[in-house]
């Protein structure tokens, strides 16, 4: 405690409140020029690993472009989450709140499966990273990476990107249910989570339904959609 409610608030008390400020602000830049060395370690590794199985992951030179640009969204996006009010209360919830399934669901739709898996991976480990590590929060960034690259593996209409999201959305909230059970969380805190993992499932896939789209129209990617489109002999 620096100063009780009613106390004077003396030039001494002002000086700690300076160096507590002052070491706050070198903390969070500290952090923030940590997580980017690392990411550049990381990005140095997938670029290895990547580039001698480029003709697998990569069908197209424009890959890199498309994966770095989702990649780079989400680490941007990454850095607000704690902001939101929700994410104060649980470490969970910023999981939850973070872009995860877009970004999979994305690659997974533009590109192919292994790609996908390979950036969910990638993703887990920048989470984890990003939030403190514990069991719950192990389990749900997991299984959020991998069902996303498959939930929508086998979308025939546009309309199944809801269909998937409505999946991971449920899958999750009785993965959270399972998890309090073990953990002996309060209910309030479950009801909590598992209304933000409903809407991370359907939001993600709104999302994604809405600007893929884009990417494939800008990078002129060809998926099954757009030949689904060149097969309708109704098309002008």
């Amino acid at each position: 405690t620096i100063v009780r409610e009613g106390d004077t608030v003396t030039n001494d008390v002002l000086q700690k409140i300076s160096i507590l400020n002052k070491n706050a602000r070198t903390s969070h830049l500290n952090f923030i020029l940590g997580v980017i060395f690392l990411q550049l370690l990381f990005v140095l590794i997938m670029s290895f690993f990547t580039f001698t199985y480029e003709m697998v992951y990569f069908p197209d030179k424009k890959g890199i472009i498309v994966v770095c640009s989702l990649i780079l969204f989400f680490m941007i996006y990454s850095f607000f989450v704690d902001s939101f009010e929700v994410a104060q209360n649980s470490k969970i919830a910023v999981v939850l709140l973070l872009p995860i399934p877009f970004v999979v669901m994305m690659i997974s739709i533009l590109y192919n499966i292994y790609l996908s898996l390979f950036v969910a991976l990638y993703l887990v480990f920048y989470t984890l990273m990003m939030v403190e590590v514990d069991f719950p929060v192990v389990i749900i960034t997991f299984s959020t990476a991998l069902m996303s690259s498959f939930i929508n593996l086998n979308v025939d209409k546009r309309s199944d990107f809801f269909k998937g999201g409505l999946l991971l959305g449920a899958i999750n909230s009785l993965i959270l249910i399972a998890l309090a059970l073990i953990e002996n969380t309060p209910w309030k805190v479950v009801l909590t989570n598992s209304q933000l993992a409903f809407a991370n499932g359907i939001l993600n896939s709104i999302l994604a339904l809405g600007i893929f789209p884009i990417y494939e129209y800008v990078f002129d990617i060809t998926t099954k959609f757009k030949l689904l489109e060149l097969s309708d002999l109704n098309a002008t």
